[in-house]
């Protein structure tokens, strides 16, 4: 019987070490930050919000996520914890890093957090990942 830990997992942009935006969104964000009646309303809305507080750069749980995983994966069978992922250069919503038992992180140029993951006639970057054979993205 084949191990059910051992496969192969292609993530597309995760969220494992948290949210945080650059860019036009970053400007939003930090901007609703900076203006005190803003903040109010976004101070309010992240800390109602279970989500948004966890995927919070250097948040507790993703570190301890973190550590699990790690600890797990450097079982030899246990291959679907180490995962394979593709981010678009220019990533605008997430924290762009790996865990130390994954493969090299692969980009694709002038993709983002929202189109990297999106094939078109001309993009088919994203099939051949998810079937092991992205050659447009770069390590």
């Amino acid at each position: 019987m084949r191990n059910l830990l051992a496969a192969t997992v292609r993530l597309f942009a995760p969220g494992l070490f948290g949210f945080d935006p650059t860019r036009l969104a970053g400007f939003i964000y930090n901007f609703a930050k900076e203006v005190p009646l803003l903040n109010h309303f976004l101070r309010v809305t992240v800390t109602a919000n279970a989500v948004v507080k966890e995927l919070t750069v250097g948040s507790s749980r993703l570190a301890e996520l973190r550590r699990r995983t790690e600890e797990f994966a450097s079982h030899e069978d246990w291959s679907a914890l180490r995962a394979s992922m593709l981010f678009g250069s220019n990533e605008d919503i997430v924290y762009m890093e790996r865990y130390d038992c994954d493969p090299e992180i692969k980009i694709v140029e002038l993709r983002d957090h929202t189109s990297v993951c999106k094939p078109e006639p001309a993009y088919r970057t994203p099939l051949e990942f998810v079937y092991g054979r992205s050659s447009s993205a770069r390590a």
